[in-house]
């Protein structure tokens, strides 16, 4: 009669040769969701994941808080993000982690306000202000974590004050908005 180490030796082998399997799976089927179907695993439940940027430089007015026209979805899992209106709204309440940036493009004006700020309705509830030194382009960042119901309405706005009209460049590594659900 076997022993109960005998046993477990036993379990791990086949455990070992279930690992062996799936990973055999995996390379025949690369995405990571057939690897989990084809498994017979439970399947994460899809989350809201976007990222938005411009579709061209936008021209920002001086003195005012403009939108920024995120006309461009790099990826919008659950189609939460209206690329019409750029603005975001969830399909079910909960937290999210929201990031936007705004790069623009000229050298800054010496002691002059460069915000980027993202509202929830007409509330701001994220902001970051650079100044301006005069020499360098600035790219305003700002993140941080929101708790939104599906009733709220999420926009990603700019505020400059140089004295004239400033451009936000369409580059998408300085210029975008991302908003994931993590719970």
């Amino acid at each position: 009669m076997p022993n109960n180490e005998e046993e477990k030796q036993k379990e791990r082998v086949v455990e070992n040769v279930s690992a062996l399997s799936i990973l055999q799976d995996a390379q025949k089927k690369p995405t990571i969701e057939n690897i989990f179907n084809a498994q017979q695993w439970k399947s994460f439940p899809r989350q809201t994941a976007i990222r938005a940027r411009l579709s061209g430089n936008q021209t920002i007015g001086d003195m005012s808080s403009t939108t920024l026209s995120f006309a461009t979805e790099d990826f919008d899992v659950l189609g939460e993000f209206d690329n019409t209106t750029y603005t975001f709204t969830p399909k079910s309440s909960g937290y999210f982690m929201i990031s936007a940036s705004v790069w623009y493009t000229t050298a800054s004006v010496a002691n002059k306000i460069y915000d980027i700020e993202v509202y929830k309705g007409a509330t701001r509830i994220l902001i970051n202000r650079q100044h301006g030194d005069g020499v360098v382009q600035v790219i305003p960042h700002v993140s941080g974590c929101v708790e939104l119901t599906t009733t709220d309405a999420v926009t990603v706005k700019t505020y400059q004050n140089s004295g004239a009209n400033a451009t936000a460049s369409s580059n998408s590594e300085g210029t975008f908005a991302t908003i994931f659900r993590i719970c």
